[in-house]
């Protein structure tokens, strides 16, 4: 199978070369779905429901911390390194650690 970018647009997209290719209205949002997301082929019709959660990394306490204190005004010099640092290590654990996780990003016939 060969996988190739979408190119979908909402109604400001590709208009398409000598009427073939055109990618506007192709893509949608709060369309009321039950995943994240949902990705149909133009082609086909057929369909797959997107969830993704990443509530299953578990955050370090501290980061959780700092993320409500930004509520309450900016963190210092010091602080907001520290955050950068510690949500980066977020990132990476879902990215790479969570990768293969099947609950992380799970897909479902739609």
């Amino acid at each position: 199978m060969t996988k190739r970018p979408s190119g979908a647009a909402g109604s400001g997209g590709f208009k398409g070369i000598g009427g073939r290719f055109d990618r506007r209205n192709l893509l949608t949002f709060g369309a009321g779905h039950r995943g994240a997301m949902r990705v149909e082929r133009a082609d086909t019709g057929e369909a797959v429901e997107v969830a993704y959660r990443p509530e299953i990394v578990p955050a370090a306490p501290r980061l959780r911390e700092l993320l409500q204190r930004t509520g309450a005004g900016p963190l210092n010099e010091a602080e907001q390194h520290e955050f950068g640092l510690l949500w980066q290590d977020r990132v990476k654990r879902i990215l790479l650690d969570f990768a293969d996780h099947p609950e992380l990003v799970a897909v479902t016939p739609a």
